[in-house]
């Protein structure tokens, strides 16, 4: 059943003629607000209207709507990403509401980046006080971590004890106190958390080892005031990092695995020096076990 309804031409001339954010905050808040109502008085051709005035007035292509949507749909429907585009009628309704919120993420992002503010491909979603990652440990997945390397930290053998990859720095400047290390083991998950003391700052290093893959959270919610994350390559691990007043942060996955360090008061160059001392190498692709001999 289609709708007659449609936004109105002097609102539209008025976006279209006037630069004015309030205009198009309105149309965020109509979006917002049809989106929340119960499914069952959803106006799903307003929230299209509403979806492709604001990709038109924002200067958002279809291209890259559709890349968002696809995103979309492979999170919900993961088994189903074959099917693209055999929408039935039950999903069709998702899909539109699916390229709503896309349209206001991306909305959101392209007012981040009129500050200046670079978006790293991994946020999916920004808000006051914080962004959204969705972290793919496959990425990272061909590295083990180097063998023979230094350990100042004292925290490898825990890690290996728990059966976690020891992904740590290898580096450590003089006069670090080891505070406290918490640790988790359970069915779901192994944990470990090591807070250190340097200077007149602080560190932390953790390291979480979903055992479950099926229910693994890749999503990490990172606060920040400036938004200015960025995306490196450290002895080839692929890693998020974050420099914000007196703050440092640093976030990679291998595999089921997520790696955060977390510092305030320390020096960056600081930071940056232990972070990058965290060396790798290639996954070994030969059986590490010999062969017993014939008896």
């Amino acid at each position: 059943m289609e709708s007659n309804r449609q936004i109105d031409p002097m609102l539209m001339q008025r976006i279209m003629e006037d630069d004015d954010s309030e205009i198009r905050a309105e149309l965020e808040q109509a979006l917002d607000a049809e989106l929340a109502k119960p499914e069952d008085e959803i106006d799903f051709a307003l929230i299209t209207e509403l979806s492709e005035t604001l990709c038109t007035i924002n200067g958002i292509s279809n291209m890259e709507l559709g890349r968002r949507q696809e995103k979309c749909i492979a999170r919900l429907f993961p088994k189903q990403n074959w099917q693209k585009h055999m929408v039935n009628k039950w999903i069709k309704p998702l899909v539109v509401c699916m390229v709503a919120a896309s349209t206001l993420l991306l909305v959101a992002s392209l007012q981040m980046r009129s500050l200046g503010v670079d978006l790293i491909p991994e946020i999916v979603e920004v808000a006051d006080g914080s962004a959204l990652l969705l972290l793919d440990g496959s990425r990272n997945a061909h590295l083990q971590p180097a063998q023979g390397q230094g350990d100042p930290l004292g925290i490898a053998d825990d890690l290996e004890a728990l059966g976690i990859p020891a992904f740590v720095p290898s580096y450590a400047p003089d006069g670090v106190e080891k505070d406290q290390c918490t640790f988790e083991n359970s069915m779901n998950q192994s944990k470990i958390s090591a807070w250190y003391n340097f200077d007149k700052g602080r560190f932390m290093f953790s390291a979480t080892m979903v055992h479950n893959s099926e229910s693994l959270d890749s999503a990490w919610g990172m606060p920040t005031e400036t938004y200015q994350l960025k995306s490196q390559e450290c002895n080839g691990l692929y890693m998020i990092t974050l420099e914000e007043e007196d703050r440092y942060q640093a976030v990679f996955v291998v595999n089921h695995t997520r790696y955060h360090f977390f510092a305030y008061g320390v020096d960056f160059a600081v930071c940056r020096s232990i972070v990058q001392s965290i060396m790798t190498e290639p996954t070994s692709t030969t059986s590490s076990k010999k062969e017993e001999p014939d008896v």
